[in-house]
């Protein structure tokens, strides 16, 4: 008797601990979900108008990320959509941003601030631009270079390309309100003058 009641206790007691750790475990996984799609979020607005629109941007990041198909559709008239496959595995946030700040900064030394989505694919993947032939910022990692060593290919260094990516918050809607100035300080006022001792009066000589 004293057996059974012991194991029963036992059993009781692993079932609750696992059932204790279950909603732990979703609840991890929810907000690790929730911080990543924020993040992809985030990352989409900074590049929003680089690719032309807010769903074209998350395509890209969507795709470099998971590894997947990135399909852009015509951002203005006269272009035309693209569909490729990027030519790197799973790319995390940050890497994904520099691959973009590459591209970017390649398209602009050629005058093209409004790419088109055929003109995004060449700048990753590699192709022709009129008569420049893009060696394509994927390609280039795909082949065992660094991201520093894709920037010196490019005639770039890497670091402030990475940085003016940061910093210009008008791509992602960021742009934070100027801090109020300061309110000067009133002057002081001047102390006033202290009045003059008066001199004491000499003691009468005895």
């Amino acid at each position: 008797m004293y057996r059974q009641t012991r194991m029963l206790l036992i059993g009781g007691g692993l079932l609750t601990a696992l059932a204790a750790t279950v909603p732990f475990s979703v609840a991890q996984t929810g907000g690790s979900v929730a911080k990543s799609d924020t993040e992809l979020t985030r990352l989409a607005a900074r590049w929003s108008d680089f690719a032309g629109s807010d769903a074209n941007a998350r395509a890209l990041v969507t795709g470099l990320r998971d590894d997947t198909t990135i399909t852009l559709a015509p951002a203005g008239s006269g272009q035309s959509g693209a569909t490729f496959e990027p030519k790197t595995g799973k790319l995390g946030f940050g890497n994904i941003n520099i691959a973009l700040a590459l591209a970017q900064k390649e398209l602009g030394d050629l005058k093209i601030s409004q790419p088109s989505p055929a003109q995004i694919e060449a700048a990753l993947n590699g192709g022709t631009i009129g008569s420049e032939t893009l060696p394509g910022v994927l390609k280039l990692r795909s082949d065992g270079m660094g991201w520093g060593q894709i920037a010196n290919t490019l005639g770039f260094k890497l670091g402030e390309v990475v940085s003016a990516s940061h910093t210009d918050r008008s791509r992602a809607g960021m742009d934070r309100p100027n801090k109020p100035e300061k309110a000067e300080r009133p002057d002081k006022p001047d102390r006033a003058a202290r009045a003059d001792r008066v001199d004491r009066p000499q003691r009468p000589v005895h």
